[in-house]
């Protein structure tokens, strides 16, 4: 289906064809808009079949998609991520591929079922796993099946672990959308996750570090190096409400100095240690991502 931005680039402006065009690639959205619109459905026909300008079109556009973009954003492994087949085929690959190192009274390898392998897991998009079983499994041969077939493994670590099944195949552009949650649904990270947390670099007493404004700590997966991507997010994640005390500020080198970074915005990475009055990050990684807080 074409994307309303795409024809208004190409030069359609008023005409009846631009309007039909717009129509058309909006009635599988128009539904949502009357709800995103609080139930006004003569304020959106009239919006939804305007053409006035690319802005308006395309301003349009993106009010149309967004319920859509935030209800892929919240897809979670419990409304049904993977099919039954599909996980049936990942049974067979998991015990020609997998079972010798994980099942059995002399094992090599983790179990992968039950809270320890979902907490070392949850929270994340499905993609981190994806990319940790089909860049290092199976241990003899890392990478030696097709994606198709780590897909259906991963259905099966879902089914074995006794997530819902739904009508559709565990697809790949679904695995980065879809995230891994405990059955009781999304919780805070445990404590000794490897975390990422973005916010304003405060002094505190007794010469310690604090760092306030955070929002509640995102999974990582690599503790000492960073990415642009983590750092263009961070810069653009909204400031929170939590405070998280710094520990190991000094063990991170001579070239990190927290001084020079007071009262901006900063992204730090470390080991999440839960306490009932002070939640605190083991810090490997420390970095600018803002000006001044605001």
């Amino acid at each position: 289906m074409p994307r309303p931005w795409a024809i208004i680039s190409s030069g359609c402006r008023m005409s009846p064809r631009c309007q039909a065009s717009i129509r058309r690639n909006s009635v599988a959205t128009r539904w949502r808009s009357k709800v995103f619109w609080s139930g006004n459905s003569t304020m959106n026909e009239s919006m939804s079949t305007r053409c006035k300008s690319p802005a308006r079109a395309v301003s349009l556009s993106f009010l149309l998609l967004a319920p859509l973009l935030l209800q892929a954003q919240s897809r979670t492994v419990l409304d049904g991520a993977y099919s039954k087949e599909q996980a049936a085929r990942g049974e067979m690959e998991y015990g020609a591929n997998c079972a010798k190192c994980h099942e059995g009274a002399d094992v090599d390898g983790p179990p992968l079922t039950g809270d320890p392998f979902i907490d070392r897991w949850r929270e994340d998009n499905l993609g981190n796993l994806f990319t940790f079983i089909s860049t290092r499994m199976p241990r003899d041969n890392a990478g030696k099946l097709s994606p198709s077939v780590y897909r259906d493994l991963l259905a099966y670590l879902l089914a074995a672990n006794d997530y819902p099944a739904g009508p559709k195949e565990l697809a790949e552009d679904a695995i980065e959308i879809t995230q891994l949650v405990g059955k009781d649904g999304p919780k805070p990270l445990p404590t000794n996750a490897l975390v990422l947390v973005s916010g304003c670099l405060a002094a505190g007493a007794n010469n310690t570090w604090n760092l306030t404004n955070a929002a509640e700590p995102a999974r990582s997966r690599e503790g000492d190096r960073t990415t642009p991507a983590e750092l263009k997010r961070s810069s653009a994640r909204p400031a929170g409400t939590l405070t998280f005390r710094l520990q190991n500020l000094d063990d991170l080198g001579p070239g990190v100095k927290p001084e020079a970074h007071k009262g901006q915005k900063v992204q730090a990475k470390g080991v999440l240690i839960r306490q009932s009055n002070n939640d605190r990050i083991n810090v490997t990684s420390l970095e600018q991502v803002g000006a001044a807080c605001p």
